[in-house]
C-alpha cells in the first residue's frame, strides 16, 4: 500500500477567480500581440519611408529604451566589437564609415550632442563629414 503524503499540496481553488484570471492573461497577451502588430507596422513604415536599415533600426530601437549610461556603454562597445572585427575597413564611397565617425567626433569636439545635433540623415551626415575631411 502506498504511502500517504503528510503535506498534500492544497489544490483547491475558486473556479470563478480562475476562469478570470485565466481571462486576464489572454486578454493581456491579445493586447501584446495588437502592440507587436504596430511595432512591426511602425518599423515597415521607417524601413520604407526613410530607407533605414532593418536591423540596424531594431537594435537602436532597443538600445534606445535602455538608461543612457548602459545605452553608451552597449554603443560604444559595439564601436570597438566591430573595429576589432574588421568591420569599417571596407568602406566605400556610398558608405564610407570613417566619414561619419568623423563627422560624430567633430561634432563632439565643438559640443554638440547628438540628440541636438541638426542632422537629420546619414546623407547629411556624410556629405557634412566629407567637407574638407581627407578620405582614409
Amino acid at each position: 500500500m502506498a504511502k500517504q503524503l503528510k503535506d498534500a499540496p492544497d489544490t483547491s481553488f475558486d473556479p470563478k477567480q480562475l476562469k478570470k484570471s485565466v481571462e486576464n492573461i489572454n486578454r493581456a497577451k491579445a493586447k501584446a500581440t495588437e502592440m507587436n502588430g504596430e511595432a512591426g507596422a511602425a518599423t515597415k513604415a521607417a524601413i520604407d519611408e526613410h530607407n533605414f536599415d532593418k536591423t540596424a533600426l531594431t537594435f537602436t530601437s532597443r538600445l534606445a529604451r535602455k538608461e543612457p549610461s548602459e545605452a553608451a556603454a552597449i554603443a560604444g562597445a559595439c564601436v570597438a566589437y566591430f573595429h576589432a572585427l574588421g568591420f569599417f575597413d571596407t568602406s566605400d564611397m556610398f558608405q564610407d564609415h570613417t566619414k561619419v565617425m568623423r563627422k560624430i567626433i567633430a561634432d563632439i569636439d565643438a559640443g554638440q550632442p547628438g540628440k541636438g545635433s541638426n542632422v537629420t540623415s546619414l546623407n547629411k551626415m556624410i556629405e557634412g563629414a566629407a567637407e574638407g575631411v581627407p578620405a582614409h
